[in-house]
C-alpha cells in the first residue's frame, strides 16, 4: 500500500477575529487530502493543532467530508454571514491555507505511516508554530473502530457506518491501520496521529 495525493493545511479563524495571533483565535484546523486516482478528504484535527514530537500525548482527528473532488468542499471552506437573535449578525471567516504540499500513506510494518511535504503558505511563523505545522513530518495513522464503546470521540450516531467487509478490518480490536485506506473513505471516521518526528 503506497497512497499519495495533494494536501492543504487550512485552519478557520474564530468568528469575528481579523488577525490570528494565538490558538485561540482559531475556530478549526481542517486537512484536505486529495488523492491521486481517488476521493478527495476533508478532516478535522482535534485540539486545532498537529500533534508535535514533545506532546505528551497523540492527536485526533475524524473525516468530515468525503467527495469525487476538492470543490466539493468549496461551501465549507468559504466564508459566510448569518444571525443571530442575540448578537445580530455574525460573519464566519474563510478558511485560510497555512501549507500546502503532498501526502504519502504508507504500510510500515504492523501499521501505517503519514508523510507530509509541506511548505508554508504564511508568512507567520508563530502561527505555523502553533498550528503544529514543520513540528513534524511523519505520523503513524490509525482507524477507531466505530463500534468499539467507552471511548471519547464523535457521538454514536456521528460515527463512521462501515459495511461489512471494511467492518472486518478491525478484527475487533478497538483501533487499526488504515490499511485499505477506504477506511478513511466514510464520514465520521475517527483516526489517531502519533509523531514520528521529522526527516
Amino acid at each position: 500500500m503506497d497512497v499519495q495525493g495533494h494536501l492543504e493545511v487550512r485552519y478557520r479563524p474564530a468568528i469575528d477575529v481579523e488577525e490570528v495571533a494565538d490558538l485561540v483565535d482559531v475556530q478549526e484546523l481542517l486537512l484536505v487530502l486529495d488523492q491521486e486516482d481517488g476521493p478527495a478528504r476533508l478532516a478535522e484535527i482535534g485540539r486545532k493543532r498537529l500533534p508535535r514530537p514533545d506532546d505528551d500525548s497523540p492527536n485526533w482527528g475524524h473525516v468530515r467530508q468525503v467527495a469525487e473532488d476538492v470543490a466539493a468542499f468549496e461551501d465549507v471552506l468559504g466564508d459566510w454571514t448569518y444571525s443571530t437573535q442575540t448578537q445580530g449578525e455574525r460573519h464566519q471567516s474563510a478558511t485560510v491555507v497555512a501549507a500546502e504540499g503532498t501526502w504519502t500513506l504508507r504500510r510500515s510494518g504492523r501499521s501505517t505511516e503519514l508523510a507530509l511535504d509541506l511548505a508554508p503558505r504564511i508568512d507567520d511563523e508563530h502561527v505555523l508554530a502553533q498550528l503544529g505545522i514543520g513540528a513534524a513530518d511523519r505520523f503513524v495513522l490509525t482507524v477507531k473502530n466505530p463500534r468499539a464503546r467507552g471511548e471519547a470521540g464523535l457521538d454514536d450516531d456521528d460515527r463512521a457506518d462501515y459495511p461489512d467487509d471494511l467492518q472486518a478490518a478491525f478484527d475487533g480490536n478497538r483501533w487499526a491501520p488504515a490499511d485499505p485506506i477506504e477506511l478513511l473513505d466514510h464520514v465520521g471516521a475517527e483516526f489517531l496521529l502519533v509523531p514520528v518526528g521529522s526527516d
